[in-house]
């Protein structure tokens, strides 16, 4: 690559690094062509994307950002899986495919502008998904809801039931 080309790769990644939502590093040496393009594959299936970088561009990118943090996992082949719409994604498809493949490594990241080392990731990639958490809010929402019709049925079927049996008296 020429000056020309560098600076508009710096500037490309700058702009990649400061739009997205979360951005992890992997290191994948010892994957093949084939483990690699699984893995891309895996990644675009939840519109993640996922390129090889050269660290000293990165570096000079994060340098402009302000992320210096994250130069202390620019060592080695590096690898971005980022997305512009969700923080929590690329840490999970990374986390099952480590499982998968012991090859592939997390290095560490940026999630929402906050530098993240492997172990927070992995943290990451254990909570649930978006969906899930809506989910989740909702039934807690709905629980007062449900106890207090149970409890006004309850009251309901007490007095159902002292009218049948004042209905039985009286045929009796």
């Amino acid at each position: 690559m020429n000056k020309e080309e560098k600076k508009q790769q710096v500037a490309l990644w700058e702009e990649k690094i400061a739009n997205t939502k979360a951005a992890i590093l992997t290191d994948f040496r010892g994957l093949d062509v084939s483990q690699m393009n699984e893995l891309r594959n895996k990644l675009r299936e939840k519109e993640v994307s996922y390129q090889v970088v050269k660290n000293t561009l990165l570096r000079k990118a994060l340098g402009k950002l302000g992320q210096e943090e994250l130069h202390k996992f620019l060592s080695g082949p590096t690898g971005v899986a980022y997305s512009d719409s969700d923080s929590i994604e690329p840490a999970k498809i990374l986390k099952s495919f480590t499982k998968e493949h012991k090859k592939l490594t997390v290095k560490g990241g940026l999630v929402e502008g906050k530098v993240l080392n492997v172990e927070e990731i992995a943290v990451l990639a254990d909570l649930p998904g978006k969906q899930q958490l809506i989910a989740m809010l909702l039934a807690c929402f709905q629980f007062p809801l449900v106890g207090l019709m149970a409890v006004l049925q309850g009251n309901i079927r007490e007095l159902l039931c002292v009218l049948t049996a004042i209905k039985e008296k009286k045929s009796a």
